[in-house]
């Protein structure tokens, strides 16, 4: 089996190296070079428990590739992110709607590139190819009625506040070049009223809710398990 994980961030990364550690090869598409040579030098620090075991199973298994261009061969799976912003205030979701249509009809889509750094989707895209299999990854995916009804299996995983709000520390200050200040300050002014308001509301729409993330070994099994009947019909 082969898959293609688009993104190297907090969801893709984890993504990619526990399919790349269950014998899976795995095309990691990052969108800085800069990490992509950290990530196949083995010299990226991770804060985040059990993430560096994770990754030594994955890079000494020798299934995964980090890379920066999309490949062009076919895959079982690809995961398709999120940053269809119609502006810094909402999320597209009726061209995620249309992109997922595409995908399931047989069509490439272009799908934007997000920058951290001005909180906005840039001019630049990749093009994300159809496959058997398509994970669509996003905190807000759950909002729209319209894009759920394009999902076979929804999946919510979810994670202490105190868990959340430490991984953003060390993401923002460490890799993002912010102060400690702006980073408090923004949850609790946007992150957190936003999260009690849309996101932790939208994981009624899932079909399953997994604690712990990637570190739920019986969760993932269930899930990989399914992903795997559903390539053998």
């Amino acid at each position: 089996m082969r898959v293609c994980v688009v993104g190297t961030g907090y969801i893709g990364l984890p993504t990619a190296l526990m399919l790349a550690s269950h014998g899976v090869h795995v095309e990691a598409v990052g969108h800085r070079q800069e990490t992509v040579d950290k990530l196949r030098r083995g010299d990226a620090t991770f804060e985040e428990k059990g993430l560096p075991e994770l990754f030594a199973a994955a890079r000494e298994s020798g299934n995964i590739n980090f890379r920066c261009d999309y490949p062009t061969e076919d895959f079982y799976i690809i995961t398709v992110p999120t940053p269809y912003l119609a502006d810094s205030k909402k999320v597209d979701a009726a061209a995620i709607v249309d992109a997922l249509r595409e995908l399931r009809a047989g069509h490439s889509v272009q799908c934007p590139v997000y920058d951290y750094s001005i909180h906005d989707r840039t001019d630049r895209t990749i093009t994300v190819r159809p496959a058997r299999v398509i994970i669509v990854e996003g905190i807000l995916i759950f909002q729209s009625l319209e894009l759920c009804e394009q999902m076979d299996i929804k999946i919510y995983v979810d994670t202490d506040a105190d868990v959340r709000i430490l991984r953003r520390i060390i993401r923002d200050v460490r890799d993002r070049g912010r102060s400690l200040d702006s980073v408090i300050n923004q949850y609790l002014t946007t992150v957190k009223p936003m999260h009690e308001q849309f996101v932790e509301p939208s994981k009624r729409r899932a079909d399953i809710i997994i604690p712990e993330g990637g570190h739920n070994q019986v969760a993932l099994e269930m899930v990989m398990e399914r992903v795997r009947a559903h390539l053998e019909q």
